[in-house]
């Protein structure tokens, strides 16, 4: 007989340490602190060597805030508290400290401070980098996901099928509380069925009709579930 596969991702350690929730907080730390950070910083040296630079900073201000706050919301949606605290604690910190640093001062009104070039400079090239890195990241996530929800979408239709013909010779489906382990053991299915990503698909019984789920990349429930019955 097939055991269930225990993911723990229930476990707040095994979220905190597992390889997708390290790759969660690196997103975080690159939209909520890193890219804001820059951007204040351009907005800083440009402030101090433009006419209408005060007004520049404000937008650029606006801009980093607006980033955060997406990045918070997309952790909240994705019910990573801990990110959502993270982000909140120390991302205006290192902004904080680089407006301290760098505020427009009179040498920097003049244009003479080479030191604030070198750093403008610097500051251009890594946000080049850093937002080119990130378009094609972007872009190839999202085609590897398109592909993966797909894939899920295809295999649980397959189960669903499975459920049926379980339907068909118990005349009922399995349990909410039963799950897959009636498939299983009556040899329907011959492992616990994975999603896409490798995490175990929900199953629910909703009467006459059932409903699987993929809790999608992230593997915890959020608004980026896959439904079944949105497969259709």
């Amino acid at each position: 007989m097939n055991k269930e596969i225990d993911s723990g991702e229930s476990n707040f350690l095994s979220k905190l340490f597992s390889f997708r929730g390290v790759m969660n907080r690196t997103e975080y730390l690159i939209y909520g602190i890193v890219f804001p950070i820059i951007l204040i910083s351009l907005g800083i040296y440009l402030a101090s060597s433009m006419p209408e630079g005060k007004t520049f900073l404000i937008f650029v201000f606006l801009g980093a805030i607006a980033q955060l706050a997406t990045t918070v919301k997309r952790a909240r949606d994705r019910n990573e508290n801990i990110a959502v605290l993270i982000i909140a604690l120390f991302a205006f910190s290192p902004i904080v400290i680089l407006y301290l640093l760098f505020a427009p001062s009179k040498e920097l009104e003049e244009g003479k401070n080479k030191k604030s070039r070198v750093l403008l400079y610097v500051l251009l090239g890594l946000s080049l980098i850093t937002i080119i890195g990130l378009v094609l990241a972007k872009l190839m996530s999202n085609s590897n996901e398109n592909v993966r929800e797909k894939l899920v979408c295809v295999k649980m239709k397959s189960i669903s099928s499975n459920l049926k013909i379980f339907k068909l010779d118990m005349a009922r489906y399995p349990s909410t509380e039963e799950g897959f382990q009636p498939l299983l053991t009556n040899s329907y299915l011959s492992r616990s069925p994975l999603d896409s990503w490798g995490h175990d698909l929900k199953y629910i019984n909703k009467g006459d009709d059932i409903e699987l789920i993929s809790y999608g990349q992230d593997g915890y429930e959020s608004n980026d579930d896959i439904l079944f019955s949105q497969c259709q």
